[in-house]
Order: C-alpha cells, then sequence, then structure tokens
C-alpha cells in the first residue's frame, strides 16, 4: 500500500509541472487569439468609418454640397467662442441657400444655437428669409421652417407663463418671428397661382401648428396672441391638437389661474349656405381675442334648436363669457341663447380645462 502511494506522488510530482506548462501554453495562445481578434475588429471598424467617410463625400459630392464645409462648420458652431460659432451660423445660412452644405444643417443650427442675442437675431433673420423664398426649392423652405420652429419650443412658453421661466428678450424675439412667418405663409396660400405653391405654404403651416396654438393659448402678450389665433384659424387644425396646447399649459398652472388661458370656440354650421355669415361671426370673434380655429359642418346632426344659435359653455363659472359671445354675435344679428352642457368624453379627452372652452352651434334657420 506504501509503495502505491509513492508512485503516485512520484508521478504528481513529476506529471503536475508538465501540466501546469501545458495550461499555461493553452492559456496564452487563447490569449493570443483574443488579442488578434480585437485586433482584427479594430481594424474592421477602422474600415468600415474610412468606408462611411468616403460614400459620405460621394453623396456630398453627387448632390453638390461640399463634405469640407459641413465638417469644418459642425465643428465651429460648437466652439465655446463667441465670434466663431456667430461666424459659422452666417457661413452655415450662406452655403446652405447656395447647395453647399445640406438642408438638415438648418435644424441643427436651431438646437446647437445659443442664447447669445446676436447669433439668434442673425439665425432668426436667415431662417425667416428662407423660410419665405419663393426661389428655394421646397424641401430646403420646409427644413428652415422646422428650424424656425425649434428656436420657439412650446414647453418654453409654457414655463414662461407658469412662472418657471421670465421671458427674455431672446424668446419674445423667436416668438415674434414664427407668428410673422406663419401670417405670411397664410397670406402666400391665399394668393397662390398653382396648387403646389398653395400645398407647399400648409404644409409650413402644419409645421408651426403646435407652437402657434401655444402661443394662441398663452403668448408674451395680447398682441401676438390674437395673432398667432389668426393664423391658426387660417390652418388646417384640428380641435384635439389645439386643446393638446392648452393640456399642456393648463397641466403647470394652479387651478385658479386656469381662466387666464385664451378662450377657444368651436363653430358649427348645419349646412354650407351657412358659412359665409359664420365666417363673418368668427372675425369679430377673433377681433375679441378669441381661438376659432374653424368651422365645422355637421350636416344638420347638431340637435341645435332651428332658429337658434346655441353657445354652449361646460362650467357655471363660464356663464357671464358664454353671455358675451352671445351679445357680440346678436350685434351681428343672430339669435340665440347660452346653454349650460354637460362635457363629453370626447371634451374631457382633448383637454379638462372646459372652463375656457366654448361650442357656438347654428340652428339650420338661425341666420
Amino acid at each position: 500500500m506504501q509503495a502505491f502511494r509513492d508512485w503516485v506522488q512520484f508521478i504528481a510530482t513529476v506529471i503536475s509541472p508538465v501540466i501546469l506548462a501545458w495550461v499555461g501554453w493553452v492559456g496564452t495562445q487563447i490569449q493570443g487569439h483574443q488579442e488578434k481578434a480585437l485586433a482584427r475588429q479594430d481594424q474592421l471598424q477602422r474600415e468600415s468609418i474610412a468606408r462611411q467617410d468616403q460614400l459620405q463625400k460621394e453623396n456630398f459630392a453627387a448632390s453638390g454640397t461640399r463634405f469640407d464645409h459641413t465638417k469644418n462648420l459642425f465643428g465651429d458652431l460648437l466652439s465655446p467662442k463667441t465670434d466663431q460659432k456667430r461666424l459659422a451660423v452666417l457661413a452655415t445660412l450662406a452655403f446652405v441657400q447656395e447647395g453647399q452644405i445640406p438642408e438638415f444643417f438648418l435644424p441643427v443650427l436651431a438646437i446647437t444655437e445659443s442664447k447669445d442675442a446676436d447669433i439668434a437675431t442673425y439665425l432668426r433673420q436667415g431662417l425667416t428669409e428662407l423660410t419665405l423664398a419663393d426661389n428655394a426649392p421646397p424641401s430646403m423652405r420646409t427644413a428652415a421652417t422646422r428650424a424656425l420652429n425649434l428656436l420657439v419650443s412650446p414647453n418654453d412658453i409654457v414655463n414662461v407663463q407658469s412662472g418657471r421661466q421670465a421671458t427674455d428678450e431672446v424668446l419674445r424675439a423667436n416668438v415674434q418671428a414664427v407668428t410673422d412667418v406663419a401670417a405670411s405663409l397664410v397670406k402666400e396660400s391665399a394668393a397662390a397661382d398653382k396648387p403646389e405653391g398653395k400645398k407647399q405654404a400648409q404644409k409650413q403651416l402644419q409645421q408651426l401648428v403646435a407652437t402657434l396654438a401655444a402661443v394662441a393659448v398663452s403668448g408674451p402678450d395680447s398682441a401676438t396672441k390674437s395673432q398667432a389665433a389668426s393664423s391658426l384659424e387660417k390652418t388646417v387644425v384640428d380641435r384635439a391638437s389645439v386643446e393638446q396646447a392648452v393640456a399642456n399649459v393648463a397641466s403647470n398652472l394652479p387651478i385658479d389661474a386656469q381662466s387666464t388661458i385664451t378662450p377657444r370656440i368651436y363653430f358649427q354650421i348645419q349646412n354650407e349656405k351657412q358659412r359665409l355669415k359664420a365666417e363673418e361671426f368668427k372675425q369679430e370673434l377673433i377681433k375679441d381675442g378669441n381661438i376659432v380655429p374653424g368651422i365645422e359642418n355637421v350636416h344638420e346632426t347638431s340637435g341645435a334648436s332651428s332658429d337658434k344659435v346655441e353657445i354652449r359653455y361646460f362650467d357655471q363659472n363660464s356663464k357671464s363669457f358664454a353671455e358675451k359671445i352671445l351679445n357680440l354675435l346678436k350685434t351681428k344679428g343672430a339669435k340665440g341663447e347660452t346653454i349650460l352642457a354637460t362635457p363629453s368624453s370626447d371634451h374631457l379627452g382633448n383637454s379638462s380645462n372646459v372652463k375656457t372652452q366654448f361650442e357656438v352651434i347654428a340652428g339650420k334657420n338661425s341666420f
């Protein structure tokens, strides 16, 4: 038995170093393979980046744009030096207009634009010109509109209204630029001789709907709110879009302050014969500081009294304003009455703020 143990110990003493050496060799081989694999992977990544870089250059060249311009300007736009950034903004606007760099750089400008008043001024002016330029391709006008819209986040307007952010002059100027452009697009759409011109102007207006609604609901002053409301009612916009802007503002306001939100009046007619007169009523309501997104033809399905206009309100405290609406319409020859209505699930689904939400329902023979 002792001899067997001695034999086992002898084998272990002789073979163990061999096994350990073999394990070490195997480990070295595995590590070497891993290092080679990592090196190969790194090489493949470098080659992929180089191919993408070359492909990007070729695409830029094919489109007539300059890759070197884009690459250099992108770095300058991120520069901490104000003078360098200001020059990059001006150069980018010029190069985009000349087709030397891609249009997607316009939204990049808006995103990276600082609150420096000079830079904001240059950017606002340049984007406004590109947004309305007759000789600019539609895609460039669309990109410029998007960029201009990015200068005025609806959340900025909400934060100002809720007291979270003071109204600064840059934001006020950006808001004014958006509302001015919207007014110009409305005129362009109305005066367009060709369908494509009208379609392009309406497409750009659609891009501004969320911001216009936010400004109309809670802009920096009554004149700006009125201008935004006027453009909004000439744009194809649904009730839900307007009420979403209201909901954004209302969610940041105390309950007792929600009555300051601009009233929205949704106009319904029974047939197209009533539209001309309804338009007259609508303009009076807008002049009085209200938002009237449009006139909906419900085709005699509203259930309103046939010979009266119903002013529906949804909160007892809103009765006096409903009567104000009615009195204004009476001066234009309408007959009607105010009705306290229970808000439907649709009303509440669009916005829980029903205190400043009203409906004008025209009866079949009311005007």
